[in-house]
């Protein structure tokens, strides 16, 4: 029993690495379908803590590349009215989602992933008992902080600008033009 455990622990290990040399979104989603399948059959926690971390791993790479290949431009519309042929954009070569056995809902997921920082990333992968769920947490909790530091750099900008006004600068601002208002 031990030596499967020990042997199952190595694939895990040797698929980690793999993930970070994936190239491509089909390498990557094997790595995917692996890691969901080890979990579902694991009987040690250690085994699960790692096909976890796998997962992880995994849908974060796969939103890096997913992320960087060109975007489907999608049929061009129908030019000629009703009964027309529809007309193919001139690069369809970019594949769809789809086209690549992801579903957008993981995908949107996957860049998720992708979006928290690397360290912050590391931090929670080290984290016992994680699970996909907690992942997203952590992605939508810096997802709100952006927004909130974001808003109070708007809100100190705007005290900025108000400093000092009085009512009556402010209907003067009414009747300036916008170049009188930048000099």
């Amino acid at each position: 029993m031990e030596a499967v455990v020990a042997n199952q622990l190595e694939v895990l290990s040797k698929a980690k690495t793999a993930v970070a040399s994936a190239h491509s979104v089909f390498e990557v989603t094997k790595l995917v379908k692996l890691a969901e399948a080890v979990m579902a059959v694991a009987d040690t926690e250690a085994i699960q803590e790692q096909a976890m971390e796998l997962y992880l791993r995994a849908r974060r790479r796969r939103g890096e590349i997913v992320k960087a290949l060109p975007k489907a431009k999608g049929a061009a519309g129908n030019p000629g009215g009703q009964g027309a042929r529809i007309v193919q954009s001139e690069n369809a070569t970019a594949q769809t989602l789809a086209s690549q056995g992801i579903d957008k809902r993981e995908a949107s997921q996957d860049y998720k992933l992708m979006e928290i920082p690397a360290a912050k990333f590391e931090e929670f992968i080290q984290e016992p008992d994680k699970n996909f769920a907690q992942a997203m947490r952590v992605a939508k909790d810096i997802g709100r902080e952006e927004k909130r530091d974001e808003r109070k750099q708007e809100t100190e900008k705007a005290k900025k600008f108000t400093e000092g006004a009085n009512i009556e600068d402010v209907f003067n601002l009414r009747s300036c033009s916008f170049e009188e208002l930048l000099s």
